[in-house]
């Protein structure tokens, strides 16, 4: 059915492997995400930077949770994209000069961590040198959608 609709509307299939690329960069995890259940809450999955969120609609599952935590100034930490030059795994502890910053939530091919914020010396990660054992890791600042 998927062909016969990409035929009547003139359009052509792409490969997988690039749309998940894009939605890597984008900070947007879909490989793997029962990795990321019972562990996030929807503000720390960047769904306020794309727009998944209306603060005034309410209504939603999770509501309470993500209004206080908006209210109160209460996001701690962030799920971003990463990119390691080895095999990382999940639930291993990411590192900056020898502090834990993070945790790895997402494994291969798209790996994604969740970061504390709230350490000041991670202001600009993309030139920072983070650690996951003897891995060497960088992070993607994911796009904001506004």
């Amino acid at each position: 059915k998927l062909n016969i609709s990409l035929e009547k509307l003139n359009l052509k299939s792409g490969d997988p492997l690039e749309y998940y690329a894009l939605s890597h960069k984008l900070g947007v995890p879909q490989i793997n995400t029962s990795e990321l259940q019972n562990k996030i809450f929807a503000l720390e999955c960047n769904f306020e930077e794309l727009n998944a969120i209306d603060h005034k609609k309410g209504c939603y599952v999770g509501q309470e949770n993500t209004a206080r935590m908006k209210l109160r100034n209460k996001i701690r930490k962030r799920i971003f994209p990463i990119v390691s030059n080895k095999q990382i795994l999940p639930g291993k502890e990411i590192s900056f000069e020898g502090k834990a910053v993070g945790t790895v939530l997402i494994s291969e091919p798209f790996c994604f961590g969740l970061i504390k914020l709230f350490d000041p010396s991670l202001t600009d990660f993309q030139n920072k040198n983070l650690k996951c054992e003897n891995n060497d890791l960088k992070i993607l600042s994911p796009v904001k959608f506004k």
